[in-house]
C-alpha cells in the first residue's frame, strides 16, 4: 500500500512542470501577439512619418485692399487650388480635409499694373508639418481700376403659364448697376439684367433676383473680378389675366326690356385685366341699374354717362360708359295718387 501511494505522488510530482509549461507558452503567445497589435497601431495611428495629400486647397489673395488704394485691379489669379503634402500622426491627419491648410499669396506693395508670380505660403494646422506643393506660386494680372453705370433690364426663365395670363410689366426699384474692377475687365460689360427664376410662379407675386453681367455675346461675365451695386434687388411679378365682360343693363322696375326699350352704348364690354386670383373670383362687373321713373325725360329718352370703378387690383378697358335708351312709344307712363287706407 505504501508502494502504491509512493508511486503515485512520484506521477504527480513529474507531470505538474507539462503544466506549467503549457501555461508558460500561452502567456508568451499573448505577449507577442499583443506587441503584434501595438506595432499595427502605433504604425498606422501614431507613426510621426505619415505622409497623406490634400488635394484641392484653394489659394486665397491676401492684402487686395494695397491694390486698390494704388489704383488697381484684379482681372486674373482668382480660383487657383493647390495639392498638399503634409507629414504627422496618421490620427491627425485623418481628421483633417483641405479646408483646414490655409494657401496663400501676399498682394501688398504691386503698384503697377502686369503679370506677377506671387509665391504661395502655406500655414498648415498643429501637429503637422509641411512636406510639398503642387506648386510653388501663381499668377496675379492687374490692371487700372475703373468704374461705370450700365442700365440695368429683365430677364425671366422658367416662366409657364396657364392659357389666359401673360407677365405683365416688371418694375424695377432701380434702373442703373454701379461697376467698379479691372478695365479690361469692365470693357467687356455689354449690359446687366436682373434675372427672374419665374419656377411655379402662376399668380402675381413678390421675388428676388440676381443682377446678371453679361458680354457682347451675350456670354455671363462672373463677378470675382468686379463689384458692383445692387447685387440682387426685389420686385413684384405681374402675372395678368384678362376677360372680355359685356356691359349690361338692369332696368329697376322691370317694365322695359329689349322688345320695348332700343339701347345704344358707347361701349358693348369692356376688358377686364389683373391678378388671376381675383380674375377667377368673378362678380367684378355688376349690371347697370336704369330706374325707370329718373332717368327718362318726358320724351322718354335716357342718357347718361356712368363711371365705371374696377375693384381693387383690377383695371378695365374703359373708365366709363354712355348710355343712350329710347322708350317706345308704346309705353306710356302716368302718376296716380292712392290714399293710403286704399293700398
Amino acid at each position: 500500500m505504501n508502494l502504491q501511494h509512493n508511486s503515485d505522488k512520484i506521477k504527480r510530482t513529474h507531470t505538474q512542470p507539462e503544466s506549467e509549461n503549457h501555461g508558460n507558452l500561452a502567456v508568451k503567445i499573448l505577449c507577442v501577439l499583443a506587441a503584434f497589435i501595438l506595432w499595427i497601431y502605433v504604425m498606422s495611428v501614431e507613426s510621426p512619418e505619415h505622409e497623406e495629400i490634400f488635394s484641392n486647397v484653394s489659394v486665397s489673395l491676401e492684402n487686395e485692399q494695397d491694390l486698390t488704394e494704388n489704383g488697381l485691379a484684379i482681372y486674373s489669379g482668382y480660383g487657383n487650388i493647390i495639392d498638399v503634402t503634409l507629414a504627422g500622426k496618421k490620427s491627425i491627419l485623418s481628421k483633417l480635409d483641405a479646408d483646414d491648410i490655409i494657401a496663400s499669396v501676399d498682394l501688398s506693395g504691386k503698384s503697377t499694373s502686369g503679370r506677377y508670380d506671387c509665391k504661395i505660403s502655406v500655414d498648415v494646422p498643429a501637429g503637422c508639418k509641411l512636406v510639398g506643393t503642387s506648386q510653388k506660386s501663381i499668377s496675379v494680372y492687374l490692371d487700372k481700376s475703373a468704374r461705370t453705370t450700365i442700365d440695368l433690364g429683365v430677364k425671366v426663365e422658367n416662366l409657364n403659364l396657364t392659357d389666359g395670363c401673360e407677365l405683365g410689366m416688371i418694375d424695377l426699384p432701380y434702373d442703373k448697376v454701379d461697376i467698379q474692377g479691372a478695365e479690361r475687365t469692365i470693357d467687356r460689360v455689354a449690359g446687366a439684367v436682373a434675372l427672374f427664376d419665374l419656377t411655379g410662379v402662376t399668380a402675381t407675386t413678390t421675388k428676388s433676383a440676381k443682377i446678371v453681367l453679361f458680354d457682347q455675346y451675350g456670354k455671363m461675365i462672373g463677378d470675382s473680378y468686379l463689384t458692383y451695386s445692387p447685387m440682387e434687388i426685389e420686385a413684384e411679378i405681374p402675372i395678368v389675366k384678362r376677360v372680355e365682360v359685356p356691359v349690361e343693363i338692369d332696368y329697376k322696375y322691370g317694365y322695359l326690356n329689349s322688345g320695348n326699350a332700343a339701347v345704344n352704348l358707347s361701349v358693348s364690354s369692356i376688358t377686364v385685366s389683373g391678378n388671376p386670383i381675383l380674375i377667377d373670383k368673378g362678380g367684378f362687373m355688376e349690371p347697370i341699374e336704369i330706374d325707370e321713373k329718373l332717368h327718362f325725360d318726358e320724351d322718354g329718352v335716357c342718357m347718361m354717362t356712368v363711371e365705371l370703378d374696377p375693384p381693387e387690383g383690377l383695371t378695365f378697358s374703359a373708365e366709363s360708359v354712355d348710355i343712350t335708351i329710347v322708350r317706345s312709344d308704346d309705353i306710356k307712363t302716368r302718376e296716380i295718387t292712392v290714399r293710403a287706407g286704399n293700398i
